[in-house]
């Protein structure tokens, strides 16, 4: 059975044409931007944790709109080639310890995947398959 949410009103999407070629965005969508931007900072940290030197990829607080007086809401992630394995167990266990119930990750060409509720031991794969690019 799907799992429906209600529209967040306050809810505005990252434009697709700034995702960046080489990343994702990751969006709150159930969130307020206050609650999304203190989410993107947590799961920023987290995702720097996980990365190793070398790896080619990293993180960075985005805002939706360049010309807010928010923090960002956001967050983008430049993918490396070895960080995607990295990137999806830091996204996971950020899930687990926020009991975060969704997040939606936007890739380069516009395409939005909803991460939610999974369990446990599939958040990894689930996350490793919405950063993999493309085929």
């Amino acid at each position: 059975m799907a799992t429906k949410f209600k529209p967040n009103p306050t809810f505005v999407a990252f434009p697709p044409a700034r995702v960046p070629a080489d990343g994702v965005i990751v969006e709150f969508p159930d969130h307020n931007p206050r609650e999304a931007a203190n989410l993107a900072r947590d799961l920023k940290r987290m995702i720097d944790k996980s990365l190793v030197d070398g790896d080619g990829a990293s993180s960075r607080i985005e805002k939706v709109d360049p010309n807010a007086q928010d923090v960002g809401t956001v967050l983008a992630i430049i993918l490396g080639a070895k960080a995607t394995v990295a990137l999806a167990a830091g996204i996971a266990a950020w899930m687990r310890r926020k009991n975060q119930g969704r997040l939606r990750v936007v890739r380069p060409d516009g395409t939005a995947v909803d991460v939610t509720n999974a369990e446990s031991d599939d958040m990894a794969k689930i996350v490793q398959a919405a950063l993999a690019p493309k085929p």
